[in-house]
């Protein structure tokens, strides 16, 4: 017998899950923009940085550098929120999913974590953050090259 405590919980999950997809399709046109734009804005700014930064006033230095932070800092904590929501809401699954009820179980299999999606094929991991950063890496060496 499913108590109404577990109802609610299930509910609730399921009410996420359409938040979720409702989120995922409203920013699924701008990620792309925003993405791009953010990337160039990095590999710009590290490329300034490593061109000009023997002949730079210290102030532009420190601008340079602030703003090469900066930028990590925004796409790390973006990246990292965007992930922790797959990862709690796995391990919540994991939780129903070892439960003894076997409706509990039942409920596990139909569910699918929460995922902050990038685009139709992707979405976010614990990995997604080196992928963003070698994605970085490689256009600034690509731009050094030019």
């Amino acid at each position: 017998m499913v108590c109404p405590e577990e109802l609610k919980i299930q509910n609730y999950y399921q009410h996420l899950r359409l938040l979720n997809n409702i989120l995922n399709e409203s920013l699924d046109s701008h990620w792309y923009l925003f993405k791009s734009v953010l990337l160039i804005v990095h590999c710009l700014v590290n490329t300034a940085i490593i061109k000009i930064f023997d002949r730079a006033s210290w102030g532009t230095k420190y601008a340079l550098i602030v703003g090469c932070l900066g930028l990590f800092w925004f796409e790390k904590n973006a990246l990292s929120g965007a992930i922790k929501i797959y990862t709690k809401s796995a391990d919540l699954l994991r939780v129903f999913k070892n439960s003894e009820d076997t409706y509990e179980r039942k409920f596990v299999k139909s569910c699918r974590p929460l995922r902050a999606e990038v685009g139709k094929c992707y979405y976010f991991v614990r990995s997604t953050m080196f992928t963003y950063l070698d994605a970085i890496v490689s256009n600034t060496i690509s731009l050094l090259i030019l």
